[in-house]
């Protein structure tokens, strides 16, 4: 397949690959697709493809946000503290959100490739796949792993009232986010 390391950096790449009860590899489009036949070879590429493309994303990554610093360093001018902890949260989730497009159409690329090959089993449910782990993972759990979170970014203001928001709101969207989540998994 190449590097071990491409393959470790190819771990989402590698999680819609199965391996099926006759020895066959089958390749399912987000773990949850219908199931379609592959070689080995065809999912080595596919994992090592993946892995560089991680590591390319983390070049652009960072390659972004020192544009984008230096754009919003070139044309807001402010001395606020919140102007420029709200500039820098928009640069950073930008970025992300470019990051998140761009790995989602390179993780898609088996299900291109192999679009004209008749499936051997069905789709699943996002129930059937998730719902299992999911379903070990309590609300209560989501909670005091989010405010944990929320107190550890606390001390790290160091008093900055200005900048609290973040800390706080940070965790809580992220708990929210995973009990809507788990939610809609247990309701599917």
């Amino acid at each position: 397949m190449g590097h071990p390391t491409m393959k470790l950096l190819g771990f989402p790449m590698a999680l819609q690959f199965e391996s099926s009860a006759t020895g066959t590899i089958l390749y399912r489009k987000d773990q949850v697709g219908p199931a379609l036949p592959v070689t080995v070879a065809e999912r080595d590429a596919y994992v090592g493809w993946m892995g560089w493309m991680v590591v390319l994303c983390a070049l652009l990554y960072f390659v972004g946000i020192i544009l984008m610093s230096v754009l919003a360093d070139r044309f807001i001018e402010s001395d606020s503290n919140s102007v420029g902890a709200v500039g820098a949260m928009a640069i950073g989730l930008a970025a992300l959100a470019s990051l998140y497009l761009f790995l989602r159409w390179a993780s898609h690329a088996p299900a291109r490739a192999f679009a004209g090959r008749s499936a051997v089993e069905p789709a699943r449910t996002r129930k059937q796949v998730f719902g299992k782990r999911m379903a070990k993972m309590s609300y209560a759990r989501i909670a005091v792993v989010s405010t944990g979170l929320a107190v550890f970014l606390l001390f790290g203001t160091a008093g900055d009232v200005e900048i609290m928001w973040l800390a706080v709101g940070l965790p809580a969207a992220v708990g929210i986010g995973m009990a809507i989540w788990k939610w809609r998994i247990e309701t599917e």
